[in-house]
């Protein structure tokens, strides 16, 4: 069963672990350099922010006692919004944990007086069949991306 775990500061090597696999952050147009000296700006300023506001969590297997992802929130002016964020290991996906990440996610949200996330993605991207299958619903293109909006 997965649920969310805020993590302590010497966790983000997980995240970095994330960021820097090829695999993994395929999705995201390749990946993105997390040296030690930045984990501490990136802890204040997402983990442990007003959760109407913001939100960062791993996901976590309890069957195999490891993480297996990441989810995040954060509320965007321009959007009028909360965009979320959704990375699993490429190595754990296709197991649910993605699938569990926004259901849990969605009761965090829901705590906090949220009642949409939207999910912008580049045109082409490879995810929007597990968006769709999460009820995410097109809402409409720019130029260069796709906006996916969930009502709950």
């Amino acid at each position: 069963m997965a649920r969310l775990i805020v993590p302590e500061l010497q966790e983000m090597k997980y995240r970095k672990k994330l960021l820097e696999n090829k695999g993994t952050m395929a999705f995201h147009n390749g990946t993105i350099p997390f040296p030690e000296e930045e984990w501490q700006g990136f802890y204040r300023e997402w983990v442990g922010q007003d959760p109407s506001r913001k939100y960062f969590a791993y996901i976590y297997c309890g069957g195999c006692e490891d993480f297996t992802g990441m989810v995040s929130y954060r509320y965007d002016e321009d959007q009028d919004g909360h965009v979320i964020d959704v990375l699993v290991e490429k190595s754990r996906r296709r197991c649910g944990y993605g699938t569990s990440g926004i259901r849990l996610m969605k009761d965090i949200a829901k705590q906090n007086h949220i009642s949409r996330f939207i999910a912008p993605l580049p045109k082409g991207s490879e995810a929007v069949p597990f968006l769709e299958k999460n009820g995410f619903q097109k809402d409409r293109e720019t130029d260069d991306s796709v906006i996916y909006i969930l009502n709950f």
